[in-house]
């Protein structure tokens, strides 16, 4: 069907190609010795073609033969050879993206999956290949990274994670004793390939089934806010879903961190407890000396009063002494 599809394209481009160079018409006399003009009258545009008056056609001038047409037959075929393509591969207009009769999403996405279905051999084919080349890089990663290097590791979503490979680690430096942390020459390898929807095709179809259970059930949303917005494929989507993040619960978000952010978790929660340990040691210290302080300053203030007091009574003492002698000596005075 390829070549049949080929053939009747080929033979259309021909005609069409070919229109404007059709050859002229005339007698031998009209062109002899104007030969080399007219041989070029294909290849270059000429303002003007001379030819030479014929006695045996008075009035008569070369003309240009009409070109092939194209007909419907033609036509009629390549578009054939197309269907016949199609048929055979088992890879119609719905599967390429062209509007059918489908209207809803599922009806769409299941035309587009009998394409996959008519094609998987070459797609299982392709595994095959994939997982061949795997298997060659597997065997030849550890003779080539062979030194202490940093590399990265791509994930699903495309994510990059460093990841040091060979790293030696020096357990004793006087007996030269070491060990060699994530060693790619240790251990035996195997490849697994699966080869499917794209991660970009199986996060819109998870953001539209997520949606789909969200609406059924609301109550998830307030505990799922954070993975719908992480599905969801426009940009600020990651920020949004980290934003949503901070509204859950510790229980439930300390779930979806790796051991290391809960470990850097752990030690930041540690931190800000022995801070405000400290604040508060601080703060007891410091209320401490306020109240010993203000202790002092009482103290101070009775031991003044105390002698205020004192003074004042030893003053009404000697007032009544003093006026005791002055009444003793009146009496006598008048007596």
């Amino acid at each position: 069907m390829v070549c049949f599809y080929n053939y009747w394209q080929s033979s259309i481009t021909e005609k069409i190609a070919l229109a404007p160079k059709s050859p002229f018409i005339g007698t031998v006399e009209q062109f002899k010795g104007l030969e080399h003009i007219w041989n070029k009258a294909n290849d270059l545009n000429v303002p003007f073609l001379p030819y030479n008056p014929d006695a045996k056609a008075p009035g008569a001038a070369p003309q240009r033969q009409s070109p092939a047409s194209i007909n419907s037959a033609e036509i009629q075929q390549s578009n054939q050879s197309i269907d016949d393509i199609k048929a055979t591969i088992g890879i119609f207009d719905a599967s390429l993206g062209a509007k059918g009769n489908e209207t809803s999403g599922r009806a769409i996405l299941a035309r587009q999956r009998e394409g996959d279905t008519a094609t998987f051999a070459w797609i299982d084919n392709l595994a095959r290949g994939i997982e061949h080349t795997g298997r060659i890089l597997v065997d030849l990663i550890p003779k080539i990274y062979d030194t202490q290097r940093v590399i990265r590791i791509l994930g699903e979503d495309d994510s990059e994670t460093p990841v040091m490979v060979n790293q030696i680690n020096i357990l004793n430096r006087w007996t030269g004793e070491y060990e060699v942390l994530n060693d790619l020459s240790v251990g035996k390898y195997d490849v697994r390939v699966a080869v499917g929807p794209s991660y970009s095709t199986k996060r819109a179809e998870a953001a539209d089934s997520m949606m789909s259970f969200v609406q059924a059930f609301p109550a998830a949303a307030p505990i799922a806010g954070d993975l719908i917005a992480k599905a969801m494929d426009w940009p600020g989507a990651e920020d949004i879903a980290k934003r949503l993040k901070t509204l859950l619960p510790p229980e439930i978000s300390d779930d979806d961190l790796s051991d290391e952010e809960k470990q850097m978790r752990e030690q930041q929660m540690q931190m800000a407890q022995a801070e405000k340990q400290e604040a508060k040691a601080k703060g007891d210290a410091m209320f401490q000396a306020d109240i010993s302080e203000k202790i002092a300053k009482a103290r101070a203030n009775i031991a003044k009063a105390a002698k205020d007091i004192s003074e004042a009574e030893a003053q009404d003492i000697e007032n009544d002494a003093v006026e005791s002698g002055i009444t003793e000596l009146l009496g006598a005075v008048n007596g």
